[in-house]
């Protein structure tokens, strides 16, 4: 009886020490990780075919090598203004798909929505 008490408590030792070296892990992986907050203002005339452009962010953006996640954003008393926030692997490869935006075309019909450049920033969680 008292080897299968002890067995137990060393089970239940081995799975909490195994789940909390997997959160460090995570939490140290995180904080290598950005945080990217790009505010855009968006032309009124623009807003339904920017809506429908969030879309396809929402969906392909995450499959770009170095994108963990993007969540979008209305401001609740101007619905022209929209923050994207996205996490990245590193300020490089944000870059890097920056640089393939600019390349291929995609900011110019990107940026004709615009009333103005966005704003972006990065970010380290605490």
């Amino acid at each position: 009886m008292q080897r299968r008490v002890l067995f137990k408590k060393s089970l239940a030792y081995v799975l909490l020490f195994s789940t909390v070296q997997g959160f460090a892990k995570t939490e140290q992986e995180d904080k290598m990780a950005v945080e990217l907050m790009i505010t855009f203002h968006v032309k009124e005339e623009k807003l339904e075919s920017f809506m429908a452009l969030i879309q396809d962010v929402k969906k392909n953006l995450p499959k770009v090598d170095g994108c963990r996640d993007v969540e979008v954003f209305q401001v609740h008393d101007d619905k022209y203004t929209i923050r994207f926030i996205e996490t990245w692997e590193s300020i490089e490869k944000h870059k890097k798909h920056i640089t393939h935006v600019i390349d291929s075309g995609d900011w110019d019909y990107i940026s004709s929505h615009l009333r103005s450049d966005p704003k972006s920033q990065y970010y380290r969680k605490l």
